[in-house]
């Protein structure tokens, strides 16, 4: 079980995260959408999360079958096209639905 605990803090969009009980980390946004700019944003979480992976999987693999690395670096770039289809268990207006596309599809 991995426990990942984000809370709010008394600063507009920033979130404290802690992952383990002994990771802590900062969530933000940018100053051009009224963020403080204290961290990365939820999506650079995401792509750093993703881009982790690779790296360590293609490590792990090299090491398996003896090869050497001197290094690994991986990219990782998102473009905000595809908009997340956001579902919710309880009843909602269409206007809900809408709204909350819209917020997803600001998502930093």
């Amino acid at each position: 079980m991995y426990p990942v605990k984000i809370s709010s803090t008394s600063e507009r969009y920033r979130h404290d995260i802690v992952i383990n009980d002994k990771f802590h980390l900062t969530s933000d946004e940018p100053l051009e959408v009224g963020g403080d700019d204290k961290g990365p944003t939820p999506l650079d979480f995401v792509l750093a999360g993703l881009g982790s992976c690779k790296a360590i999987t293609v490590k792990m693999y090299a090491e398996r079958k003896g090869w050497e690395l001197t290094s690994v670096n991986v990219d990782v770039v998102s473009e905000k096209e595809t908009i997340p289809n956001l579902r919710s268990p309880a009843r909602r207006r269409k206007s809900d639905s809408r709204a909350k596309a819209e917020a997803s599809r600001n998502c930093q």
